[in-house]
């Protein structure tokens, strides 16, 4: 799904843990949102929630993130580019956010920014291996 530019912004400012911007995605009908967070930093729970509720452009995302080869493919094939180029761009491919803002997908750029922020926030140590590999 292509989410509006105000939801992407709304899911931004949450990364960021703006109350206001959590219960505006509440309010509007978007858990799947909220629960991208969660499944970007590591919860299994989340992404499992994801998928049960048939959100899987966006646990394939999570995944993609994770360096998940199958599920950045699932993102191409299933007319989701936005959010493989959003996972290699959290990935430091700066190709990637320079497509998103080359086609007016600058709000997911944005987007990247934040989760890559989150993720080098929650410990060092578990974002490098994520991005780095065991060597």
């Amino acid at each position: 799904m292509n989410y509006p530019k105000e939801l992407i912004d709304l899911l931004s400012a949450h990364v960021e843990k703006d109350a206001i911007a959590y219960n505006k995605l509440m309010s509007s009908r978007h858990p799947e949102l909220i629960a991208v967070k969660d499944a970007v930093a590591g919860s299994d729970g989340a992404v499992k929630w994801l998928l049960g509720k048939k959100f899987m452009v966006l646990a394939a995302f999570a995944k993609a993130v994770e360096g998940d080869k199958p599920a950045f493919d699932f993102l191409m094939k299933n007319k989701a580019p936005q959010w493989a180029a959003t996972a290699n761009a959290i990935k430091g491919d700066r190709m990637a956010a320079s497509w998103l803002k080359k086609n007016n997908l600058g709000h997911y750029a944005v987007l990247a920014e934040k989760l890559k922020q989150m993720l080098d926030d929650l410990e060092p140590g578990i974002a490098q291996q994520m991005f780095q590999g065991p060597y």
